[in-house]
């Protein structure tokens, strides 16, 4: 844990996003989607899920200079065969027009973790 509220410290932007997280099968594996809400301070990210109007449950945290980022496809995202890539991507309901992977170490530790993550806008 660490103390959230800092004089040195400031979000820099928040909002919700779709993570696209693997999930295993008998004989496959596929990628389901999950919305998480991020919220990016000067120094540190903080990955949530909503949990009611106006309060989250943290799913990770990381501080920013162990985060890497870059573009993905839609072929990165192997979805359940009863969900076409192209269907869920196209449509504006699930928020996923961009995608983009992040990288980074949880709990600013040693653990690597990656996401695939998709937004309505760029």
């Amino acid at each position: 844990p660490f103390p959230l509220v800092s004089s040195s410290r400031w979000m820099v932007k928040r909002g919700e996003l779709t993570a696209f997280v693997e999930d295993s099968g008998i004989f496959t594996k596929w990628k389901s989607r999950h919305q998480v809400y991020f919220f990016l301070f000067n120094d540190v990210l903080i990955v949530t899920k909503k949990k009611g109007e106006d309060s989250y449950t943290v799913i990770d945290y990381t501080l920013r200079d162990q985060i890497q980022v870059g573009t993905s496809q839609p072929k990165d995202v192997h979805l359940s065969p009863m969900k076409s890539p192209t269907s869920m991507l196209g449509s504006r309901q699930v928020g996923t027009n961009h995608l983009f992977w992040l990288c980074f170490r949880s709990n600013h530790s040693s653990e690597k973790v990656r996401m695939i993550l998709g937004t309505e806008l760029q």
